[in-house]
């Protein structure tokens, strides 16, 4: 059975959505290409009292994301395209965040209704970024990126949440270097990589959760190995050498801190996170997240002195122009219908 292309989106098939559950159906499938932690989509949703309420499903929760702080991201990206989506129909989203405390399931109830002004320039060119959104882990073109899209990163700004951006080559390095000591350390551990070798598969057999080895090795290497035994045999040292040179000579570096550091606060940042990412690709940039820096606990401390110390770093990626467009390989999606 062939699984169908959740990036190829068809505009015109909105008007066979004759009621609110069936538009929202539509505007989900925008939803579900938001970026999560090895593509785990751990997202779920209910239709209830003509409203929408987002859950965390615990079984796409990572085993290693023990304080669901990355679930939460996730979702918080989900959130965002999501609403991204639906005003682009000339809808408002009404946005109640219902989770306290890490372990609840219930995230959100969304509420609809049909918006007084139309859609800004801004809102369209973010909706239409959603679907030619990618991850290139290759090496990016060096030199400067767009400057008024700079501009718009480091100062957009989502609940608590706010991003900074790093081009000069010394914060660049210095970052370069934390992302090659996370990658180190986080593949000499057993357990990190059992973990991700079950989020790999290769294209010829398509998963709708997790990610395309073809995205991760390239060239013809990657038709001769199996997904499990390619990080396997990853090599923590020369990987760490790879990255260090991947974020000591992008472009720009992207870290979304936050003032606080609870369920509210990591959804904002998932939210400002996907926000970015899409400026980004509406200028044909893409982008690669490093999680190393942000989840080794002997690490985060050297990275928040890159931002305000008082902002906890959430998130961190560079964004740049790819190299090879060879490994910008569409993953798959598992979709949501309420």
């Amino acid at each position: 059975m062939s699984i169908i292309n959740p990036w190829l989106i068809e505009e015109k098939d909105f008007a066979a959505a004759k009621d609110l559950r069936s538009q929202i159906n539509f505007w989900l499938k925008y939803a579900v290409l938001a970026a999560s932690a090895h593509n785990t989509q751990p997202w779920g949703c209910i239709f209830r009292d003509n409203s929408l309420i987002v859950y965390r499903d615990e079984d796409r929760t990572l085993g290693s994301d023990q304080t669901t702080r990355l679930a939460h991201i996730g979702i918080g990206a989900f959130i965002e395209n999501l609403s991204i989506a639906s005003k682009s129909w000339g809808y408002e989203p009404k946005i109640h965040i219902t989770a306290f405390y890490p372990n609840e399931l219930e995230i959100a109830h969304i509420s609809f209704e049909k918006a007084v002004e139309t859609t800004g320039r801004d809102d369209l060119e973010l909706f239409k970024a959603i679907t030619s959104r990618h991850t290139n882990r290759g090496l990016y073109v060096p030199g400067k990126l767009d400057e008024s899209l700079l501009n718009k990163i480091a100062t957009d700004k989502e609940g608590t949440a706010k991003s900074f951006v790093i081009t000069e080559e010394s914060g660049r390095k210095r970052i370069g270097e934390l992302v090659a000591k996370g990658t180190d350390i986080a593949l000499s551990l057993p357990f990190m990589k059992r973990e991700l070798a079950s989020f790999i598969y290769s294209s010829s057999k398509p998963r709708e959760i997790g990610m395309p080895i073809e995205s991760m090795i390239p060239g013809q290497l990657k038709n001769f190995i199996r997904p499990e035994t390619a990080i396997k045999y990853m090599n923590p040292e020369s990987l760490a050498r790879e990255n260090l040179k991947k974020y000591s000579q992008a472009p720009a570096l992207v870290i979304v801190g936050t003032y606080e550091d609870d369920p509210t606060a990591w959804i904002d940042a998932g939210r400002l996170m996907q926000r970015t990412l899409l400026r980004a690709a509406a200028k044909g940039y893409s982008h690669d997240i490093a999680a190393g820096p942000i989840e080794i606990p002997t690490l985060l401390p050297i990275l928040r002195q890159e931002i305000q110390p008082d902002t906890r770093p959430q998130l961190l990626f560079r964004i740049g122009r790819a190299e090879k467009s060879s490994l910008s390989v569409s993953s798959g999606r598992k979709a949501v219908i309420v």
